[in-house]
């Protein structure tokens, strides 16, 4: 009999406990380190800060990057100046282009102010001066100067006309007529007129016709003193105006005189208003005449953009929603009498122009989910400058577009976080990506079990406890903490640094304890919160073990079988993976087909499975194909599993099912195996030991433990064991054991109870393997000399 004893994992080999005395602090540390474990990527972020370059920060979940990157980011923004402040204004010579103005930081809600009051000033001024005694009469004594010069044109040419026999008189439409008058003076009546002798008729045609151009010319001079007197009054009123406004306009310029386009932007609104004086005349909001009146506080407010504090240093923007216009702005329309109407209130920022001059903060997973955010995001930034317009001009549909404010230059700090898959990703497939984002932050998913580490560990587990205002954490909650941290490490030696599911233990510990009435958090409310949440999460588990229960999933725990075997993989369920037996069967015969891999040939096999299996073929032709071809048809198959199989965790079981068929010697079914396998037969480490180990655990506790039931792991897994407290107990207890091995020789001994051995020894698994070979390669020979034309597969 082989002694598995020499194989067996002890107990205190299954699991790191952690002492109390490794978290000893020699010294205090009131402010623990922002991040544990994570020196190369807070170094990288450094750098990237200096260098105001684009970052990506790429790590697994959980890991408090975001965290990090906000508070970083924050207080490195607070050592930079604010950057400017930017505002729209209209384009009076293009009303549906706003203009845009930056002002230095703390200025942009001033100037609105100011813009307010200075036109409330001129309106108000000139206004009044219309209403003015001096204005009245000064625009009366023109008027009446006109009047005299038109009165005098008028005046001689009615003489003319009456010196030769006319009167003239003007039609309805406006047109002056030359009436004929009888010798007393008064008008001809047409019949009158029509009984005059025709010599009489005719000396009155002749002369009207001479009267035509001095009629016409004196009209022209009527019109022409008319459009004089318009002008003149209009002038007088522009000069008025401006002067009216000439003091106010001085004191604006006088406070903005370092900023051009803001004391440009107040002239041009004096230059609206002298050109438009008639809507002075109106009510307020009204109608003047038949010219509407805009809403003229509406047509010269400023509408502020972004506005900063000047000692607030750069802004940092987190944007949790990066939809196109919450990145990049839009521009509200609404609707009247069948029309989309908007202005300068309309536009509205979006997060690029609310951290220009800072950092914009982005998660990729939400950036990438969203149509155009990306690709424009990339335009901005290789541009330097961003528009605000619809998603339709964007893409170029066919839209006329209704409002275009000016583009805004940009300069800022983009830093995007995201997985490793996405960053690698991302680099492989977009150049643009590679020329942009020239800092990697690569976040690690563990860190070393150093004593500073350590210390640091626990005083940030009491810093968080005392933040969100937690029952105090004694010593040994801590422990079991960096316990459960090594757990999702997978190491003895590393802690996981997904700090943030560690800390969301130590929340469901502070309910419990509270629950319990208990003034500490202590070990057992930890393992408290861990059983809850298992037990939250354990349906899909259940389920399956129930069903192998029942028999409809095949899993025997007891006896032996030959070419039969219990491989392990693990289930994802969320946040609960567990470990899942599957029975593994092999049938051998004689050919040269070789190995079959049944889940490859059906389509159900992912590429590692399918190395792992070839693997094995270049195993057994290594090891008994020496001296004579391997003649071989075997094939392998995962019973009762019907989603797709992939990994080689279970080439060795694959192996050990094989070597079991072929030797015809009985598997122990109370034993599962995991580890992929070489072509020289040594046992390669795999992931997920702990749930696969604890997966077969609890099948077979739940039919039963006999004391001869465990797993084979490669011994190379022995600093991965973090099994759970209750698998210990049964180790201990002789229930149930777990066997480490290196190489598939070690690992057949102990499923079969008989030794590996070799080729040419006879009673040994691997002398009757390969004496079933030559049986195979024999009975070929003999059947193709028989003359048989089909080769045996």
């Amino acid at each position: 009999m082989i002694d598995r004893t020499r194989f067996e994992v002890h107990p205190d080999q299954a699991r790191r406990q952690f002492r109390i005395e490794e978290f000893t602090l020699a010294a205090p540390h009131p402010e623990p380190p922002m991040m544990l474990g994570q020196a190369r990527a807070l170094k990288a972020i450094d750098f990237g800060l200096k260098m105001n370059a684009h970052m990506f920060l790429v790590g697994p979940v959980g890991t408090g990057k975001t965290t990090y990157i906000v508070e970083r980011a924050t207080a490195w923004a607070k050592t930079r100046p604010s950057p400017p402040d930017w505002c729209y204004v209209t384009n009076f010579a293009q009303p549906d282009q706003p203009r845009a103005i930056s002002l230095p930081a703390g200025r942009a809600r001033k100037f609105q102010e100011d813009i307010t009051r200075l036109v409330k000033a001129i309106i108000d001024g000139i206004r009044q001066t219309f209403e003015s005694d001096a204005y009245i009469h000064h625009r009366q004594t023109l008027l009446r100067r006109y009047q005299d010069q038109q009165q005098a044109v008028w005046g001689d040419m009615v003489q003319r006309a009456r010196d030769m026999g006319f009167s003239v008189q003007a039609t309805p439409t406006g047109a002056l007529m030359t009436v004929p008058l009888r010798p007393d003076g008064q008008p001809y009546h047409p019949q009158e007129f029509s009984e005059l002798p025709e010599l009489v008729r005719k000396s009155f045609a002749d002369r009207q016709r001479e009267l035509e151009e001095p009629v016409a010319s004196a009209t022209q001079k009527i019109h022409a003193l008319e459009r004089e007197a318009r002008q003149a009054l209009e002038d007088q009123d522009r000069e008025i105006a401006r002067h009216a406004a000439d003091h106010l306009m001085a004191d604006f310029q006088a406070t903005y005189q370092d900023l051009p386009q803001v004391t440009a932007y107040g002239e041009a609104i004096l230059n609206d208003l002298v050109d438009h004086l008639e809507w002075l005349r109106s009510d307020d909001g009204g109608e003047g005449g038949a010219t509407p009146v805009p809403n003229l506080a509406e047509r010269y407010q400023v509408r502020v953009l972004v506005d900063h504090d000047p000692g607030a240093g750069a802004p940092v923007i987190v944007e949790t929603n990066p939809t196109y216009a919450n990145l990049f702005g839009r521009v509200d329309y609404r609707q009247q009498q069948g029309m989309l109407l908007t202005s300068i209130d309309g536009i509205r920022p979006g997060s690029v122009h609310r951290a220009n001059g800072g950092f914009l903060i982005l998660q990729a997973a939400d950036l990438l989910r969203e149509t155009l955010a990306y690709p424009t995001l990339k335009r901005i930034l290789k541009q330097g400058w961003v528009r605000i317009e619809d998603v339709p001009e964007a893409v170029g549909w066919i839209r006329p577009a209704l409002f275009q404010p000016e583009a805004i230059p940009v300069n800022l700090t983009v830093i995007v976080i995201g997985t490793p898959d996405i960053y690698y990703t991302l680099y492989r497939f977009d150049e643009d990506f590679r020329r942009l984002f020239k800092i990697k932050a690569d976040f690690a998913a563990d860190m070393a079990d150093s004593p500073e580490n350590l210390a640091a560990f626990a005083d940030m587990v009491q810093q968080v406890a005392v933040r969100e205002g937690y029952r105090p954490v004694d010593a040994s909650a801590v422990v079991e903490l960096a316990g459960y941290g090594a757990t999702l490490a997978e190491n003895q030696h590393r802690l996981s640094t997904r700090l943030g599911e560690i800390f969301s233990v130590l929340a469901e510990a502070n309910v419990w304890a509270g629950e319990a009435g208990q003034p500490t958090i202590t070990r057992d409310g930890i393992l408290r919160a861990l059983a809850e949440r298992r037990e939250r999460n354990s349906g899909p588990e259940e389920v399956l073990q129930r069903m192998m229960l029942d028999g409809t999933l095949i899993i025997d725990t007891e006896g032996q079988s030959i070419g039969q075997i219990n491989g392990l993989a693990v289930l994802s369920a969320g946040d609960m993976p567990f470990g899942r037996p599957s029975r593994i069967t092999a049938k051998a015969y004689a050919g040269e087909r070789g190995i079959m891999n049944i889940e490859r040939q059906t389509r159900q096999s992912g590429t590692t499975h399918t190395k792992g299996v070839l693997t094995l073929a270049a195993f057994f032709a290594s090891r008994f194909a020496q001296t004579g071809p391997l003649t071989l048809s075997a094939s392998i198959a995962f019973e009762q599993l019907y989603d797709e199989v992939d990994g080689d965790s279970a080439s060795s079981a694959e192996l050990y099912a094989l070597l079991s068929e072929l030797a015809g010697v009985g598997i122990d079914q109370g034993i599962a195996v995991t580890g992929s396998v070489n072509q020289k037969g040594e046992v390669q480490p795999i992931g997920g030991v702990n749930q696969k180990i604890e997966g077969f655990f609890q099948v077979c506790r739940a039919k039963g433990l006999t004391g001869h039931q465990g797993v084979i792991i490669p011994r190379r897994n022995l600093p991965h064991l973090m099994l759970a407290y209750e698998v210990i107990a049964a180790m201990k207890d002789g229930l149930f054991h777990v066997w480490a091995v290196d190489h598939v020789d070690e690992g057949i001994e102990i499923l079969t109870g008989i030794p590996a051995g070799t080729p040419d020894q006879p009673d040994t698994v691997m002398g009757r393997v390969a004496q079933k070979l030559y049986q195979y390669r024999h009975a070929l020979k003999a059947w193709e000399a028989d003359g048989g034309s089909d080769r045996m597969s």
